[in-house]
């Protein structure tokens, strides 16, 4: 992919425009005058600071209880975000994961649907006050706003947290508050987020090769300098009803044909290093994601072979393989592309 998206790069139609899904709007251009991006942009809905990787390194509720060890990610693009969070403490008890999840034990289905996720639309719903203490305690600099995230792809049954945040910032520090008081989190900038490719894709289908036949899917491929997130939401929605998905897991236990469309769903975050020895430079490694098989592993994300894209819809098409061996095609709409600094 990285030799074909260059393309967009050379191209001279600035306003040429195409209606997205979720009312969005995108735009070819060769860079905002001034700016050190160029590439295909589309409508900011959350500060440029917030653009990139963050990963959480604490969180306290509102009863005194923190949370340092849990494994929490959030990936921002100039409107797009996907969020992973998880206890890899509700995994230690199971060493392996078969494929087979009819093969799975009840405390291995617990653990598969423990993690938190969701991927959507981030946006600024206003400007957030700053006591006066806090200024003066903190110096320089400090942005503060709140914004709203509007999920798409849920992992769970429901959100969790549906509240919007108070976020406050400053060099490459996130503070979140709950307004509620609920929570409040501690928010590291990845390095390697701020410089290189920024791209937000959006699914639109899927091509079962086999089959013969078409499924419409939502997900998105959201990259920001060397970290990336796949997120693939399931082609059914879950059963209407209360619950965790660790309820659902373990009520369909011993039945692949119950359990397969229930973990239909995946949100995976990986890195790619700044130097790899012998290997495509567009690999990703993936670090944390919902499905425990995956990480660790090398994924073709972003490799140019596997990618058709067509520069007057500003549609992508890629090939990947399935766990089962068979070749899918995936649609994507180009929302995002554009290369140097980010921020």
């Amino acid at each position: 992919m990285k030799n074909t998206m260059t393309l967009l790069l050379g191209l001279t139609k600035p306003n040429f425009c195409i209606n997205l899904s979720l009312n969005y709007r995108v735009r070819v251009s060769k860079g905002y005058r001034g700016s050190s991006t160029r590439g295909l942009h589309s409508h900011s809905t959350v500060p440029r600071w917030l653009v990139g990787c963050w990963i959480r390194k604490h969180i306290t509720y509102i009863n005194g209880q923190e949370d340092s060890t849990s494994r929490v990610v959030w990936l921002q693009t100039d409107s797009f975000y996907a969020d992973l969070r998880y206890d890899p403490e509700q995994r230690s008890g199971c060493a392996t994961f078969p494929w087979q999840r009819d093969r799975c034990t009840r405390a291995q289905l617990a653990a598969l649907g423990s993690p938190l996720a969701d991927a959507g639309v981030c946006e600024q719903t206003g400007v957030t006050p700053l006591p006066d203490e806090t200024i003066n305690q903190q110096g320089g600099l400090v942005d503060t706003v709140q914004v709203k995230w509007n999920a798409v792809i849920i992992f769970q049954p429901q959100i969790e947290y549906p509240e919007p945040g108070d976020l406050t910032h400053r060099d490459g520090v996130l503070i979140e508050n709950a307004p509620s008081g609920a929570y409040r989190e501690h928010w590291e900038r990845e390095p390697g987020s701020l410089e290189g490719t920024e791209a937000t894709l959006l699914l639109r289908s899927e091509f079962d090769t086999v089959s013969g036949t078409t499924r419409s899917r939502r997900g998105c491929l959201l990259v920001v300098g060397s970290h990336a997130a796949l997120v693939l939401g399931r082609p059914e929605p879950l059963p209407d009803e209360s619950g965790s998905l660790s309820t659902l897991l373990e009520t369909a236990a011993g039945s692949r044909t119950e359990l397969d469309p229930l973990l239909e769903c995946e949100f995976s975050y990986g890195i790619r290093p700044v130097c790899r020895e012998k290997k495509e430079p567009n690999v990703f490694t993936i670090r944390w994601s919902t499905n425990p098989n995956f990480e660790g592993q090398d994924c073709d994300w972003l490799i140019q072979p596997a990618w058709d894209v067509d520069l007057i819809n500003l549609v992508a098409t890629q090939r990947v393989h399935n766990e089962e061996g068979q070749m899918l095609l995936r649609t994507w709409d180009i929302v995002n592309f554009r290369t140097g600094i980010v921020r």
